[in-house]
């Protein structure tokens, strides 16, 4: 028998829980893609470049069928190491590096989830999260970034990475505009 029946069961207070809003979180990871994207397009008018006298559009729209962005870097640093050398090269060959880290973050953007870091356990644990970019529950990867010792993505690192897409962007841009020019080799 119940040490409660034919009595009301005690009321305890609620535990409430409110969770910051994702919405920052949110645009940040679109204007991050976005920003990722502007790359990719400048470097598909880089190829057109390199590719002169063929016909630009047809160019692009050659490097656009590699798919991936990984793919298009190596067409584009193919056909690269035959026609540029020396300075152009050093800096074709340093955008490039460039875009590979940002392309390795941009997977993340694109791949992870927004959500709420650490893991919790309990009501208290709930209200110690943050809003982060973690691996969708379905990666295996998930448990290492939710409750282990992997970093999850923060607004601020997306923040940091558009601004880095908008360097290196520029940079592609002035690339092109000296190989157009006839300045690079």
């Amino acid at each position: 028998m119940s040490e409660y029946e034919g009595r009301e069961r005690p009321m305890t207070d609620p535990i409430v829980i409110e969770l910051p809003s994702q919405n920052e979180a949110l645009l940040a990871v679109g204007r991050g893609i976005q920003a990722f994207a502007l790359v990719e397009t400048v470097i598909g008018f880089l190829f057109a470049d390199l590719m002169e006298p063929a016909d630009r559009v047809r160019s692009i729209i050659a490097l656009d069928a590699a798919g991936q962005i990984a793919a298009k870097m190596r067409v584009i640093s193919a056909v690269a190491k035959h026609k540029l050398s020396g300075q152009a090269l050093e800096e074709f060959n340093g955008a490039m590096g460039r875009c590979d880290s940002l392309r390795q973050f941009r997977n993340k953007l694109a791949h992870w989830t927004v959500g709420y870091w650490p893991g919790a356990a309990t009501a208290k644990d709930v209200q110690r999260q943050k809003v982060a970019l973690t691996p969708p529950p379905s990666s295996l990867k998930h448990g290492a970034v939710v409750w282990g010792d992997d970093p999850p993505v923060h607004v601020e690192e997306i923040e940091d990475f558009i601004q880095t897409c908008n360097a290196l962007f520029r940079d592609l841009v002035a690339l092109s505009a000296s190989l157009k020019s006839g300045l690079l080799p």
